[in-house]
Formats: C-alpha cells, structure tokens, sequence
C-alpha cells in the first residue's frame, strides 16, 4: 500500500471511527483495570515474554490493581495448555477477544480490523478498563484505532518486539500512547526514525529464568570429548529465521563428521501457507539427500527440554533480529553458542569470547564454525561458561519483570491524578 493511498485509508477510518464512539459516562473506581492484549493463535519470541510475565506475577495480589489478558483465538495447543495453566491461583483472568489476522491486505482484512476494533471498544466499555496494553503489532493496529478516538485518561501502551509495524500507523497511533516499549536498542532506533517521539519510548530488554535450566548438569571436558556432540536450532519455523541454513550446513559436515546430529525445533504458523511450505521443504531436503539418521525435527518442545538434547545452539536468522531470545536462553542453559552476525544478537555477545559468530545466509561458514567447537572440547565449555555469566548477569526475568511492573505502576499513578 502506498503511502498516499495509506494516507486516504486513515482518514477513511476516521470518518467511521467518527460515527461509532461509544459514549463513556460510568465512573471509574480507584481500581486500576489493566486490559493486556495478546493474539492467541502464534506463539514466538514475544508471545513466550508475555507467557513468563503472566508466570511471575499470577500469585500477586493487588489492591489497586487487576490484570485482564485479552486473547484472541487460541490456536496453538501450547497457548492453551499454558493459559489452562495459568489460570490456575491466579490473581488475573482471561478473556476471549476478537483478535483477527490483518494480512494479506484486503478489504475483507480492513473490515475486519474495523469489526475488531468495534469490538473491543464495548469490551472497554463494559470491564471498565483503565490501560490497554498491546503486546503484538495486530494488536497495536487493532487497540489503536479503537483507542484514538476514545475519553484520554484511558491509557495506552504498546511493547514493540520487532520492526514489523507500519510506520504510518506509528506515527498515527504513537499520539494516542502514553508510552512505547522496545526490547531493544534497534526496534527503540526504528520507532524513532518511524515518527514516534524519543521521550516516549522506552527500552525493557527480554528476560530469562534461570531455574527453567538449572536441572541441565554444566558441561564437563572429559564427558563430552568421548562422544558425538548434537546441535539444534530452536524458534518458530520461518525462512528468515534460518533454518534452512541449518539444514544445508548439517549436510556440509555430516560429509566429514557423520556421527553428528542435528535437532530442528519448531513449528510453522498454522494459518501462515508460506512457512507450512517452507517447512515441507526443509523435510523434503533432508529426504532427498537421505539425512534422516542425522537431522530430526522435532516439532515444537519448550526451551529447557529441548536443551537437554543438546550441547549447541544455532541461531541462524537470515536478517536483522531485533532481540534473539534463543540464544539468551541457551546462554542460561549453559550451552555453546553459534550465531548468525547479524541484529542485536552481535552487539549482547562477543565473537570467540562467549560465542562464535558466522556470516549470515552462509552454510560452509556456519559448518566451519561447528567444526571449531567439534575439535575443541575445552574451547567449547569455556565460550559456554562465559555465556552463562554474561546471561545471569543481565537478562535474568525478576529484573524485566520488576521493570515492566514498575511501568504499569506508573501509568497507574498517572490515571488517579487525572
């Protein structure tokens, strides 16, 4: 869509939005009423953030504050075992949310996103909610429109996990925000540079539990120099993610180390056709050239089980991660790590010091760099020591999750002076 007709579009939806506010006259109590919005039906770096939060905070209980996560349609069987999880001792309560996909650009999707948006201005309306928070760009498109015409001591926020929202819609639905998050330096520069001001946002990096990983043992040199090591590559299947460079690097050294193994972990989006055959085609690959015995897929398996198959870490995204959970968590988990020199990932960690970086989209420079650890044990448990300190020391998930606790604290302090 180009920006003039962008352009045409939003004002088009203004008109409407003009002609559907809903009259808000009900008063408020002192109970802040925090409405956090994910979309339910895709489970990825973002997603397992939110996860971990809910985790951390569902035994708090509040006086002055309630947390209602809105949930669009729970495809994925891990949001719905989690969520049946969560629910359970919770201080906080689910609530299904017409959360539709917005791709690919149709009018069927712009009716949609203007339903959607119809829709939750009731569900605000009816729970009373005081902040709606946004964890995903659907979400952000969805709450924005629905909020921007809405009474402003509603607050809004939005966590930014990626570079993936429109900039015209930043730029649009930044005025209405009380604040922006970004996980990252990178994803801060990007909404800067797409309109939204520098004094509203503000940076809360990713973070990780520790006691998730602290069942697997450390590495110990005499162990692992008597067998074959396993390398695996975690994360939503999706061809900028790598995988397919993971796939042709493994045949490039099963040539001359033909004991090793490979792990694929991941699912494609259900509903996404593109990464249903991207990952058809990485099957297919490995069939072909009869890699069977040496590479398996393994579906989706949540981070700490699937570290205990493993002793290496491949992140191979193909272009520039705005945060890289995986190798943060594998860093925890005590494992030795092979990253794709691309994105934040480069600037966390140190090439050879407490990882080893390759040239992106390239297999033989991947397979070289497998190949330096495979005939260097030692090197191997010291890069992945180094890791791990570097990880406890800055990304552990008490001081995220105390942060963004404060920031809804804050926007709570801001409602009850208004």
């Amino acid at each position: 869509m180009s920006q003039a007709s962008g352009m045409a579009f939003s004002y088009i939806l203004f008109l409407f939005s003009k002609m559907c506010i809903i009259p808000f006259d009900f008063l408020y109590d002192m109970t802040s009423k925090i409405l956090y919005l994910e979309n339910g039906d895709i489970l990825g770096g973002a997603e397992l953030f939110s996860l971990d939060f809910f985790k951390s905070i569902r035994e708090k209980k509040s006086q002055t504050q309630e947390y209602i996560i809105g949930l669009g349609n729970v495809r994925s069987g891990v949001w719905k075992k989690w969520t049946e999880e969560l629910e359970v001792n919770s201080s906080f309560r689910m609530l299904s949310v017409f959360l539709p996909q917005l791709k690919p650009f149709s009018i069927q999707s712009i009716g949609r996103w203007i339903r959607a948006s119809w829709e939750l201005k009731k569900t605000i309306a009816e729970e009373q909610i005081t902040h709606v928070h946004a964890n995903t760009v659907r979400t952000f498109l969805i709450a924005g429109l629905c909020l921007i015409f809405l009474p402003k001591h509603i607050q809004f926020s939005f966590f930014a996990h990626d570079f993936t929202a429109p900039s015209l819609f930043l730029r649009l639905f930044s005025k209405r925000c009380f604040q922006v998050l970004a996980c990252s330096e990178d994803v801060s520069q990007y909404l800067r540079e797409a309109g939204v001001p520098a004094e509203k946002t503000i940076i809360i990096p990713n973070g990780v539990d520790p006691q998730k990983f602290a069942h697997i043992p450390p590495f110990i040199t005499e162990e692992i120099s008597q067998r074959p090591l396993k390398i695996g590559i975690l994360g939503r299947i999706d061809e900028w993610k790598g995988q397919h460079i993971f796939v042709k690097s493994a045949k490039i050294f099963l040539e001359t180390f033909p004991d090793a193994q490979f792990f694929v972990f991941g699912e494609p989006t259900e509903h996404d056709p593109k990464t249903l055959e991207f990952y058809e085609g990485l099957k297919i690959y490995v069939k072909m050239n009869h890699l069977e015995n040496n590479i398996f897929f393994c579906g989706f398996v949540p981070p700490e089980k699937a570290f205990e198959k493993i002793d290496i870490v491949v992140h191979a995204s193909t272009e520039k991660e705005p945060f890289g959970r995986v190798p943060i968590e594998g860093a925890m988990a005590g494992k030795c790590l092979i990253i794709s020199a691309i994105g934040m990932p480069m600037h966390i960690f140190t090439d050879r010091e407490n990882a080893l970086f390759f040239e992106p989209k390239n297999a033989f420079d991947l397979a070289q760099k497998i190949k330096i650890v495979w005939e260097n044990r030692l090197y191997l448990q010291t890069m992945a020591e180094s890791a791990k300190k570097l990880a406890e020391e800055k990304f552990l998930l008490s001081s995220v999750t105390h942060q963004l606790e404060e920031f809804f604290t804050k926007t709570e302090t801001i409602e009850h002076t208004h």
